[in-house]
């Protein structure tokens, strides 16, 4: 029936090409609607090409908007000097930035700006906002018909405001930070703001509070010398300096050295040792061990036994030593070479000397000789067991460089459990056991352990409900080995999971909605084109792991089984001829030669539609004659209806619009509008 009626369509076309072959001036202009857009203040219409003589302007609200406002592009289109008619479309394009479709929250989204918009004019006017999230200059353009027109607008950084200069005194530094007891010594107090007279004062945290004798004051130092403490048996006393800015003025103030402090220190200090971190190591030394306690002073010996530590660093109240091979701790080098040994201090200078007996321990060298298992899945739970020599508990083992969880210790066995890994990509995570003494920092390494990252992979993907898939639809996709927040695509486009469910073999099926705009491929149907059932990639990508997995033309989308109406040409110009009256003989009176033509109505969609009505009864001077009877038009098929104008008067014209409505299956009413213009010549 199809194929039938198209035969007759061509047939048709080609004799009432034959018939009007000669009619004088005869033209049919075909251009199609231009379907007006929407936005704020603006109507959605439809309106024509603009005729011969259109002109646009452009204005800015804004031409300078700060980064993250926005500006307001108005375009006033005229045809000839006059306002263009209502519905003439616009095109708006920028190249930076995003339109806002709502003025409301107007921002520039991170993904997907929108840089091309169709507006439609009311009273000539029509207009749309233009937001950036960055500084940066835009170039707008807006056409109407075959008119350019383009302006620039400039998004500019928000100023920041410098801040306000600090005008109170404040103490930064005080020099030298060590001061002989007896005072008399020249202490540089630097900083800013200062203003004379000031008054320095010395205070303990004991409660005394002493002031200095002030040398000299400038803005930025404060020399003052320094008052005598007693420091009694304590070897060392911390004071806090306070100075007293423009003192006895009314704009008197008070400044405490928070971090710069002085302290008071004897000139001849006596060691004492409290205690020491680690307390132990390994036979082997190399241990770096901290020795607590008071009256350090440079330079200074520390002996673990019979053998000398290397000093690494001194101060008053602890040193850094690396202890010296077990073996070597003995007298004349021989002996145990594991347990406890003395440490002894002895402050050259001063020839003072204390022994903190058995404060340290040699221990044997950890070792580890054989662990499993050696590899288990990214999210932890795997038990391990290491076996050794040289554990010493409080310890901690980091597997591929996370920390495990310790259930049993001994001095040859540890049983630990693996935490989970955040993977940075698909890969697998492979990295060494590394068990560590807490005490004394002996560590050893085992074998490599690897975190098993299991691949995604897609094993169906199904309609969820009755009916051929369409865009909006929702499918079933299964996959296996689904870890962490699911994203979906089908072909290039995002698709939202609504709801999942874990089945009893380990896969998960999602619920996946397909997009609206699912890119459909289209055929040609006649003088238009019809979407196609189209195959799409579906890709599964787990957020957490980063793996993916792509079914290759996993799901056959289909058009949505609708009818849909498209009408051609229109509008349609049918032309009458007018022809003078002639001198005989014999004599011709004038008359008019009617004009004839005809449009065709296409279903372009993918299901049957009926024809309801075809209007046009009403138009003086044209006949409309639809096909008898209203036909139901399959997918891709047509229907020819023919029109004919009386004509008038040479050089006049007439209109017609003609309504047409159709039903689809399911009930939906569709509507169109042809434009029929009749010209006399």
């Amino acid at each position: 029936m199809s194929k039938f009626r198209r035969q007759t369509w061509v047939l048709v076309l080609l004799a009432l090409l034959a018939l009007f072959a000669g009619c004088k001036g005869e033209s049919s202009p075909t251009a199609p609607p231009v379907t007006g857009g929407s936005g704020p203040g603006v109507p959605t219409t439809t309106g024509g090409t603009p005729a011969t003589g259109a002109a646009v302007t452009l204005s800015v609200s804004t031409a300078t908007p700060a980064v993250g406002s926005a500006s307001t592009i108005t375009a006033t289109v005229t045809i000839n000097g006059q306002p263009a008619p209502d519905g003439t479309a616009v095109e708006f394009s920028t190249d930076v930035g995003s339109f806002c479709l709502v003025v409301t929250g107007c921002t520039e989204p991170t993904t997907n700006p929108v840089r091309s918009a169709l507006r439609t004019t009311v009273g000539g006017k029509t207009n749309i906002v233009l937001t950036s999230a960055s500084a940066t200059t835009a170039t707008v353009q807006a056409v109407v018909n075959n008119v350019i027109q383009k302006t620039t607008i400039k998004f500019s950084p928000t100023p920041v405001e410098p801040p306000l200069p600090d005008l109170n005194p404040a103490i930064t530094s005080v020099s030298p930070a060590i001061a002989r007891p007896a005072g008399g010594e020249t202490i540089v107090i630097s900083g800013r703001n200062f203003t004379a007279p000031v008054r320095v004062l010395f205070s303990t945290d004991t409660g005394v509070t002493k002031e200095g004798q002030v040398i000299s004051v400038t803005a930025n130092e404060i020399r003052v010398l320094s008052p005598g403490f007693d420091i009694g048996t304590t070897q060392q006393l911390k004071v806090t300096i306070t100075v007293i800015n423009a003192a006895g003025s009314a704009s008197e103030s008070r400044v405490t050295a928070t971090t710069a402090t002085l302290t008071y220190q004897s000139t001849v200090l006596t060691p004492k040792v409290t205690t020491a971190q680690p307390a132990s190591g390994p036979i082997n030394g190399g241990t770096r061990v901290t020795i607590f306690g008071e009256g350090f002073q440079f330079p200074t010996q520390v002996f673990f036994g019979a053998a000398e530590a290397q000093v690494v660093s001194i101060t008053f109240n602890q040193i850094i030593v690396l202890s010296p091979p077990g073996s070597a701790t003995a007298d004349q080098g021989s002996g145990a070479v594991t347990g406890f040994v003395d440490v002894r201090v002895v402050n050259i200078n001063s020839a003072t000397t204390t022994t903190a007996p058995s404060l340290f321990r040699y221990t044997p060298k950890m070792q580890v000789t054989l662990v499993g298992p050696t590899e288990g899945p990214f999210t932890g739970g795997t038990e391990i067991t290491i076996n050794g020599v040289g554990f010493d508990d409080p310890l901690s083992v980091v597997v591929a460089g996370v920390a495990a969880r310790l259930i049993r210790v001994s001095g040859t066995q540890i049983l630990a459990i693996t935490n989970g890994v955040v993977p940075t990509g698909c890969a697998d995570i492979p990295g060494p056991i590394v068990v560590t003494n807490g005490d004394n920092g002996d560590f050893a390494n085992g074998p490599n352990f690897t975190y098993r990252v299991a691949k995604a992979f897609i094993v169906s993907t199904t309609a969820s409900g009755a009916g051929p898939v369409v865009p909006g639809s929702s499918v079933n996709v299964t996959v296996a080995n689904a870890f962490g927040i699911p994203q979906f695509k089908i072909g290039a486009l995002s698709a939202p999971v609504s709801g999942s469910v874990a089945n009893p073999d380990g896969t998960t099926t999602y619920t996946v909605t397909v997009p609206l705009n699912v890119p459909l491929t289209t055929a040609t149907c006649g003088p238009t084109t019809s979407q196609q059932p189209t195959s799409f990639d579906v890709t599964y990508t787990s957020a957490l792991t980063t793996c993916t997995n792509t079914q290759t033309n996993g799901l056959l989308v289909n058009p949505p089984q609708v009818g849909n109406l498209f009408v051609t040409p229109n509008p349609l110009t049918v032309t009458a001829t007018f022809t003078p009256a002639q001198a005989g003989p014999p004599p011709v009176p004038a008359f008019t030669t009617p004009g004839n033509g005809f449009f065709t109505i296409v279903n372009n969609g993918a299901a049957p539609l009926t024809i309801t009505s075809i209007g046009g009864g009403g138009c003086a001077g044209f006949t409309v004659n639809p096909p008898v009877p209203l036909p139901t038009i399959a997918p891709c098929d047509v229907a020819i209806v023919s029109v004919s104008y009386a004509g008038g008067a040479a050089g006049t014209a007439d209109s017609c619009s003609i309504p047409i409505t159709a039903t689809t299956a399911g009930g939906v009413v569709l509507s169109r509008t042809e434009t029929v213009i009749g010209r006399t010549q």
